[in-house]
């Protein structure tokens, strides 16, 4: 996997981070979306995720928004029509799920001695065209 871009709105802030991760700033986000990634994870306020995702979704770009998915349940709703039309997925990262936190904290307790890899599967539901 390679961190192909970013896209910020906010020059500044956008090449700092891209010069901090190694990688290549964009502009906006139709200049990362005209390149050729497989997917984008959308790390803006919430209340632009549909947005964000009905267009990634109609460029056939597989989407990991983070948490909330949307601010109404119409957004939500249209998003992942959107990504099962245009067939990729939509997931979000579950790093707050009960589970991930007890994990963490046996980790920090040192219960499970030194972790050097860890393999898991989320088990919930997924859209047909999902990951």
């Amino acid at each position: 996997m390679e961190f192909a871009g970013l896209a910020d709105d906010d020059a500044g802030r956008g090449r700092a981070a891209a010069g901090q991760f190694g990688t290549r700033y964009f502009p906006t986000i139709d200049t990362l979306l005209e390149t050729d990634i497989d997917g984008v994870i959308i790390c803006s306020a919430n209340a632009e995720h549909a947005r964000l995702t009905l267009d990634e979704a109609a460029h056939g770009k597989h989407i990991l928004c983070d948490k909330a998915i949307a601010t109404t349940v119409e957004d939500a709703t249209r998003m992942i029509a959107a990504c099962r039309e245009n067939k990729v997925g939509i997931a979000f990262p579950c790093r707050f799920h009960l589970a991930a936190r007890r994990l963490r904290q046996e980790i920090q307790a040192g219960k499970l001695g030194r972790v050097v890899a860890i393999r898991a599967a989320n088990h919930g539901s997924v859209s047909p065209a999902g990951f």
